[in-house]
């Protein structure tokens, strides 16, 4: 089963750390997505971030977008494989919950 946690606390918990107590373990994710499509490695994949600046605080990749654009409310399930290029990357994300 996976922990839930808000996409802010998720990257302050890495924050200036470089590893969390999330590192390794499957986590639902909740947020503001803030970009769709690919990642700097051409992956599909989901930003969550601040909805008012776009600045992303979590990366989750994913194999289906489900329907999520930028501006939705996004409920995601993925594995939290660390901290990398300024931001939370979960792998193997499946999403859960999408509204707007």
């Amino acid at each position: 089963m996976s922990q839930k946690i808000n996409a802010e606390t998720l990257y302050e918990s890495y924050e200036g750390l470089h590893n969390s107590t999330y590192d390794n373990q499957m986590v639902t994710v909740t947020g503001t997505v803030t970009y769709v499509g690919p990642d700097s490695y051409g992956l599909p994949s989901i930003e969550i971030g601040n909805p008012n600046d776009g600045k992303a605080w979590v990366i989750c990749v994913v194999s289906d977008f489900a329907g999520a654009q930028s501006g939705n409310q996004i409920e995601i399930t993925g594995h939290a494989e660390g901290f990398t290029q300024g931001v939370v990357v979960l792998k193997h994300c499946t999403v859960d919950e999408v509204s707007d």
